[in-house]
């Protein structure tokens, strides 16, 4: 089972994009968050009807991207060491233009301190 989903809304807003009825909007931000595991530690797969991480603490611009294929884009985005200090992080989404989510992934908590910088790369494929 995989722990990453496009959200049902953002592919409603795919289809309504390739009819020409509003424009796609780009992705510019990661939001983070703690809430991506079950009281055990396992990584709780995502609903792809709900369009929120479950404890988002912290958004942020997207630094860069690029192309890895002609049909797939790498999305990189790094925490720095004065960033979510002393935090377990265990989710992180894609947010576009509009402020909305569009895809999450789940994940084993990550513990993020002051020493530490964590790049978060997340390759959309199409």
């Amino acid at each position: 089972m995989s722990n990453s989903t496009t959200l049902m809304q953002a592919r409603s807003h795919f289809a309504q994009a390739h009819a020409g009825v509003v424009q796609l909007r780009p992705i510019v931000k990661m939001a983070f968050g703690s809430g991506g595991v079950d009281e055990n530690g396992k990584p709780i797969p995502p609903d792809a009807t709900v369009a929120t991480l479950n404890t988002e603490l912290y958004r942020k611009d997207i630094e860069s991207h690029t192309f890895t294929s002609t049909t797939s884009v790498t999305f990189i985005c790094v925490l720095t060491a004065d960033e979510l200090n002393n935090t377990d992080l265990s989710e992180v989404a894609l947010v576009d233009s509009n402020g909305s989510v569009v895809a999450i992934k789940t994940f084993k908590k990550k513990h993020k301190d002051n020493e530490t910088e964590i790049m978060f790369e997340w390759t959309e494929k199409f």
